[in-house]
């Protein structure tokens, strides 16, 4: 009876560990929200600034083309990372 008592309580502290995410996850969460939300807040922006067609010029091209050719490449690695990321500190439930 007592050995089943101790088993079942081995048991129960072991899966509640697997439960448990490991600081290095909970950290990714964080992370992971925080580009998440700078990745939508950068597609608004090249939204609208391709919807208001603003006629001024950066580096001779219009706003709206600049932020195009910056913003994509920016959102692309974005990607990467939240890939990346998730294959490394998510664990698989």
């Amino acid at each position: 009876m007592m050995k089943e008592k101790v088993s079942s309580v081995f048991k129960n502290a072991s899966s509640e560990a697997a439960r448990n995410a490991s600081d290095e996850e909970q950290i990714w969460e964080s992370l992971r929200g925080l580009i998440v939300f700078g990745l939508v807040v950068e597609v608004l922006i090249l939204f609208l600034l391709s919807v208001l067609d603003i006629q001024y010029e950066l580096f001779g091209m219009q706003i709206a083309y600049t932020a195009a050719v910056i913003g994509v490449p920016i959102f692309v690695v974005g990607c990467i990372i939240l890939t990346w990321g998730n294959k490394k500190f998510k664990t698989n439930d």
